[in-house]
């Protein structure tokens, strides 16, 4: 096979390729269940506490703090601010649904935050 017809064939199967990519789900996603451990989880809301930041989330009954990812990120804001991002790593899928969702708290010390740092968290808020 010459080089121009490698080019060629490229040319021939790009628009073919483009459309491949453009149909298949994001990583993270598992399109029979719309899961997407890639999005920050919906929470009912949070607060700070004197040792870091607590987090309502919902609950199917098996929810824990080892069910998310907590993603510190420096934030746009200036001085020692951060966002905190929830990403929940796979689904809830026990049957006894929590009314009010169940609140974790994580330290600055499990976070890496810095101490007087200030923290926001960045998920949507679902009331």
């Amino acid at each position: 096979m010459r080089a121009g017809d490698t080019e060629a064939m490229i040319r021939a199967l790009a628009p073919l390729l483009l459309i491949l990519t453009a149909c298949a789900p994001p990583a993270g996603t598992d399109p029979r269940s719309g899961f997407d451990a890639r999005a920050g989880e919906p929470i009912h809301g949070w607060r700070l506490t004197g040792q870091g930041v607590a987090v309502r989330v919902a609950s199917n009954g098996c929810t824990d703090k080892d069910s998310f990812d907590p993603v510190l990120r420096g934030s746009p804001r200036q001085g020692w601010a951060f966002d905190l991002e929830l990403v929940r790593l796979s689904p809830d899928t026990c049957s006894e649904p929590v009314p009010g969702g169940i609140e974790l708290e994580w330290t600055r010390e499990e976070l890496f935050a810095p101490r007087g740092a200030e923290i926001s968290v960045v998920n949507p808020v679902r009331r």
